[in-house]
């Protein structure tokens, strides 16, 4: 990992492969408590390789995961669980007949998982208040990833910098 920058509510993390990456998300999978978590960025910019690293610190096989981009959501029994969904493809006045505040905020609060939201910008009143915000940006040499969430989540990634590998 080449950077930590901190600048009051927001983390910047930058990685030079997508292993980096993927290290990130388990860091950040073992000091988080069960929330909602928006995957922001174009195309390529290593969202799903997020998910993967983040799924996989919590007892699954990375290779398990993929993108939900048609299934518009998966399912991982991991510990605790993960919904990962994929907003890309959905129009606006879709979202009413699917239920999706209700399934995020029930996998948060009733199954004490985590929910994974790629392309949330899309759609950002899916997202709970208190959602963690993941940022993907390209950069000349790999991503940077801008986190914006809860302060006292801020905090607490920070204090645990140091168990980052």
């Amino acid at each position: 990992m080449e950077g930590v920058f901190i600048y009051g509510i927001m983390m910047f993390l930058t990685t030079s492969s997508p292993e980096e990456t993927q290290s990130i998300a388990r860091w950040m999978s073992k000091h988080l408590p069960p929330t909602a978590i928006a995957l922001v960025g174009t195309l390529g910019l290593g969202k799903t390789c997020f998910a993967k690293g983040f799924v996989e610190a919590l007892g699954m096989n990375k290779n398990s995961v993929s993108s939900p981009t048609f299934a518009l959501l998966h399912e991982y029994d991991s510990h605790p669980p993960v919904l990962h969904l994929d907003v890309y493809r959905l129009e606006s006045e879709d979202l009413p007949n699917l239920g999706l505040e209700e399934r995020i905020d029930d996998h948060i609060d009733v199954e004490e998982g985590f929910v994974l939201v790629e392309w949330a910008n899309l759609h950002p009143h899916l997202m709970p208040h208190d959602a963690i915000w993941v940022t993907f940006a390209q950069t000349d040499t790999g991503r940077v990833l801008e986190i914006n969430g809860p302060v006292s989540v801020l905090q607490t990634l920070e204090t645990c910098l140091g168990d980052m590998r």
